[in-house]
């Protein structure tokens, strides 16, 4: 029983990515992306690492650099204890982009 236990406990763990709602497009050049990851696998800020460097890397795989728009706890997601996951709206742009420059 306790091995049963175990089992499903760690498959549970590692089941808190499962359900992203991948890179969406969102306009021009941005897109936006949903982690949800339960508590026991690092709630929102495991989350949140996820999404920024899925983001970044999905940039950088059409030779641009991420720009966040906007980056928040995935309300939607919350439970008792909290959110558990974290959304990003952003945009892939070249270095040279008069936007990416502050």
């Amino acid at each position: 029983m306790k091995k049963v236990l175990l089992a499903l406990t760690i498959a549970l763990s590692l089941s808190g990515c499962a359900e992203s709602s991948g890179i969406l497009p969102a306009g021009p050049d941005t897109y936006t992306l949903t982690e949800p990851i339960w508590p026991t696998a690092g709630g929102e800020i495991e989350a949140q690492r996820v999404v920024l460097e899925k983001a970044s890397e999905f940039c950088i795989s059409k030779g641009r650099e991420m720009m966040p728009l906007d980056l928040r706890d995935a309300g939607a997601l919350n439970h008792s204890y909290g959110p558990t996951g974290y959304s990003a709206t952003f945009r892939c742009l070249l270095p040279t982009d008069a936007e990416f420059k502050r």
